[in-house]
Parts: structure tokens; C-alpha cells; sequence
């Protein structure tokens, strides 16, 4: 073969990338290190993005990887393992496959991980990523982690890609609300979101979809939508389009975040609210308020995974200390409600003297609608960037229908839940100065006659909220 003709074959797209249609291989083939894919459903995407890094994987050298990340790796295994086994098979590459591990191998020493970007040991994979010479990562589904796509990529793979300066694409349809990360990547132009190139296509330009045009008229007929409906046009257009009877909280950066808050003191009220975990995230919040005002600002917020109830306790124990809150409050979670508040109560007294009230869940839905009110209102505000786990999930959690009584169960609510409990409890003690209580009446777990005082208070709480008027409840 003459040197021209090698170089013309060296040119040429690799076999698999080649036989995508135009508007997948146009991604492919594109030189930009961030790329953003909107598609609408069976567009075909993640057949794209498996050919782009199984092409990135055929070009790594001994000891570097390709990544590839949906919302967990259960999610990861379902959408493109078998992809990827078809198409080193199809194309006799030659790959090692550990599906124990979810790990391809290649002959040159190069590796591909699929891995989750949530779940219970995210955490620890985030780490694992940081430290590898990555040459190519891609992000699927990208909207059903839209809440942590901005850390993911801030925190993990752009550091990831540093040494080889590596390239990025981040495949989706449209989420529910009009913010967050992912609508930032693929829709607006916004400080350094302006360094992604953009894709979108449709399943009409999907060459291996037949009938789109009917396939699209029976969606339409099915559930009696019209074109403009805001569903089909999110699903089955790919086009972000507003929906205001979607997001659950009217949080909104420019009115309710703050970069400081001017004279604050840790002998302000403060309430700390926590939702408890078992396989899902642990998240606390810490509110504060200004003596004499109505005032509410979130100091902290943030949400671990994978920790053990103990661990549980230890982090809540360090938050009383630091703050010595006026509210303490957590959900019970599906472990028995108050036998496990009961259990951190008898972990914290030993240290904080302090006891956790078990959260108030029933009427969420008129609650989440007064602490709106709050949100509108700018009476609550938001301290960045030490809450920006909970205003990214604020900005991106939708309801799961359009009767709105709950939320959507595939994004995470876990820091805006504590949020909630902590708001909820604090509303009695707004306006108040910055005397903290005493709580030379309260019994630790243990001591004579603590049964019986649980017992009074708990009676005194529920004649409280009987002889409350109902506005007030």
C-alpha cells in the first residue's frame, strides 16, 4: 500500500463509527473536546456515544481508561453492556470482558468502566476516577441525574481528563424543569458552559428506526397530546420547553441565593433537619434566622451515601455542637419511625444533650406550598456555595404526575426533604432573639423517669396541635 493510500485508510472513520447515520457519526467525528447531545426517545443515542468511546478505547495506551456513566451502575449495565459486547464481538477487537466488574480490557493495556453517578458507592468510584488517566468520558441519560451532573463534571471528570486532556460528551433528553446542569450544558451559553458544542436530533433522523412519522402519530393519539403538548415535546421532539406546573420547589437563583450573610452569629436560632437514609443518600440542613426578622437562610446542606446509622449520628452530633440548634429534627425513615429517632437520641445525648424530633411528613404537599410562599417572597435565601447540593436539587426536582402529591421517585429529594423538615419545625421560633432554650427539663435516654416525661411531652405536642387553628397547623 503506498504512502497516501495509508494515510487515507488512517483518516477514515473505524468500521462501527462508519455505519452510523450522518447525525450520529457528525458527533463522532467532531473535534470538540465537551460535546452536548439532546435527542428525543429512540433517537439512538446511546448506540452513539458506546461507538465514540469504544473508538476512544481502541486508541488508549497502557493504563489509560474510558468512562462510561449513567444514573447508577445497575442503570449502566442495562443501557450499554451488552453494546459493548456486541460490537467488540461484531468487530473481532479482541476485548477482554470481567462483567463481574463491568470492566472491558483491551490488548494495548486500555480500559473501559461503566460506572454510576449515584448510588451507594458512588462516593467511592467519584474518587476512584479522579486518580485515572481517563481519555474519553461519556454521560448517558443525563437527565435523570441533572440535580449532580454539575459536581460530577466539576468535582470528577474534568480533573479526570486532565492529563491526556481528554474529551467529554454528555448524551440526554430534556428534563422535566427548565434548570439545573443539564439544561445549562445543552441549552444555554452561560460562562463556562459556552465551551460545549452542541448536537440534537430526533428519532426521524434515526436511519435504523422505521416508521418515525407513525410511530410519532400513535404517541400523539394514544394519549390524546397535541403537538405543543409539553411532554411530547420534552420525550418525543427533544426540545426543552417551560412547564411551570413541574417543579416542585419555585426556588430561583437570582432572587433567593446569597454569596454572605451579613451579621451572622452561631448564637442566632438555627434548626438542623436531617432525612435518614438506608440505601439512599443521608442529607442535613441547617437553617438560621435572623433575631427579629422573619429571615430564613440555609447556612449548610449536603448529603452523604453508603453510611451506616451511626455514621449517621456522629455527623448529626458534630452539626449540634458546632450550631446548638433550637430544632433538631429527622425522619424516621422505614426502620420504625421513633425507634430510630429513639436510637440517635440515645447516641447523641451522651454527647450534645440535645434530642431529635421525629419530622412531621403528613400534609408535605400544603407544606412544600407555604415554604413557596418563603421562596418567592425572598424571605428564604440560600448561602453559596455551601448549599449547592440542595439548591441543585431545589432547581431540578418535578413532580412524578400532573396531580402533583409527589415527587418524581428518579431524582433525588433527599437534601430538599431536609430542608423541609427543618423549615417546618422553624417556622415557631422566627422573629425571636437570640436567646437560646434551656433545656434543663429535657431526660436523657436512660435516666429515672424518662419514659414518663417522653410520654408527657408527647402528649403536651399533640394537645398543641389539636388546640393549634388549623391555618397554623
Amino acid at each position: 500500500m503506498s504512502e497516501f493510500a495509508q494515510l487515507v485508510a488512517a483518516c477514515e472513520p473505524r468500521p462501527w463509527i462508519a455505519q452510523l447515520c450522518r447525525v450520529q457519526r457528525r458527533v463522532a467525528l467532531s473535534s470538540a473536546r465537551w460535546k452536548a447531545v439532546t435527542t428525543s426517545r429512540r433517537a439512538g443515542k446511546t448506540v452513539q456515544l458506546v461507538a465514540e468511546l469504544a473508538d476512544a478505547l481502541e486508541d488508549c495506551q497502557r493504563g489509560e481508561v474510558v468512562i462510561y456513566l449513567a444514573k447508577t451502575r445497575a442503570t449502566a449495565k442495562e443501557l450499554a453492556w451488552d453494546k459493548f459486547a456486541a460490537l467488540g464481538e461484531t468487530y473481532k477487537l479482541g476485548w477482554h470482558l470481567h462483567v463481574s466488574d463491568l470492566r472491558i480490557e483491551t490488548a494495548r493495556g486500555g480500559a473501559l468502566l461503566l460506572r454510576g453517578a449515584e448510588g451507594s458507592d458512588a462516593e467511592k468510584e467519584r474518587q476512584k476516577i479522579r486518580g485515572l488517566k481517563v481519555r474519553k468520558a461519556g454521560l448517558d441519560e443525563a437527565q435523570s441525574y441533572a440535580s449532580t451532573i454539575k459536581r460530577l463534571l466539576r468535582e470528577t471528570i474534568e480533573p479526570a481528563l486532565g492529563d491526556l486532556r481528554g474529551s467529554c460528551t454528555v448524551a440526554g433528553t430534556p428534563g422535566e424543569v427548565m434548570a439545573g446542569g443539564w439544561y445549562r450544558i445543552s441549552r444555554h451559553h452561560e460562562g463556562c458552559e459556552a465551551k460545549w458544542s452542541r448536537f440534537h436530533w430526533t428519532v426521524r433522523e434515526n436511519d435504523f428506526f422505521s416508521d418515525a412519522e407513525g410511530y410519532l402519530a400513535a404517541a400523539l393519539g394514544e394519549n390524546g397530546w397535541a403537538e405543543d403538548a409539553p411532554t411530547y415535546q420534552r420525550e418525543y421532539e427533544g426540545l426543552w420547553c417551560a412547564d411551570d406546573s413541574v417543579q416542585v420547589y419555585r426556588y430561583l437563583a437570582t432572587r433567593n441565593d446569597v454569596s454572605r450573610v451579613d451579621g451572622y452569629a452561631l448564637e442566632w436560632p438555627h434548626a438542623v433537619g436531617v432525612d435518614f437514609g438506608e440505601t439512599d443518600a443521608c442529607a442535613w440542613t441547617v437553617l438560621a434566622n435572623r433575631p427579629n426578622t422573619a429571615e430564613v437562610y440555609a447556612v449548610r446542606s449536603f448529603k452523604r451515601r453508603g453510611l451506616k446509622p451511626a455514621d449517621c449520628a456522629d455527623i448529626t452530633g458534630e452539626l449540634v455542637e458546632r450550631y446548638t440548634p433550637d430544632v433538631l429534627v429527622g425522619d424516621g425513615g422505614n426502620l420504625g419511625g421513633n425507634v430510630y429517632i429513639d436510637a440517635i437520641n440515645a447516641r447523641l445525648g451522651e454527647r450534645t444533650k440535645q434530642r431529635m424530633l421525629s419530622a412531621q411528613k403528613i400534609e408535605k404537599r400544603a407544606y412544600i406550598e407555604l415554604c413557596n410562599g418563603d421562596l418567592r417572597s425572598g424571605r428564604v435565601k440560600f448561602l453559596q456555595p455551601d448549599t449547592d447540593e440542595l439548591t441543585s436539587e431545589l432547581e431540578t426536582l418535578p413532580w412524578a404526575n400532573e396531580a402533583r402529591l409527589k415527587e418524581h421517585a428518579g431524582h433525588d429529594n433527599h437534601c430538599s426533604d431536609s430542608f423541609l423538615y427543618a423549615w417546618r419545625h422553624f417556622s415557631d421560633y422566627l422573629g425571636e432573639a437570640p436567646l437560646k432554650r434551656q433545656r434543663t427539663e429535657d431526660l436523657l435516654p436512660g435516666e429515672p423517669g424518662y419514659e414518663e416525661w417522653l410520654e408527657r411531652m408527647e402528649s403536651s405536642r399533640v394537645r398543641d396541635d389539636v388546640e393549634r387553628p388549623w391555618w397554623a397547623r
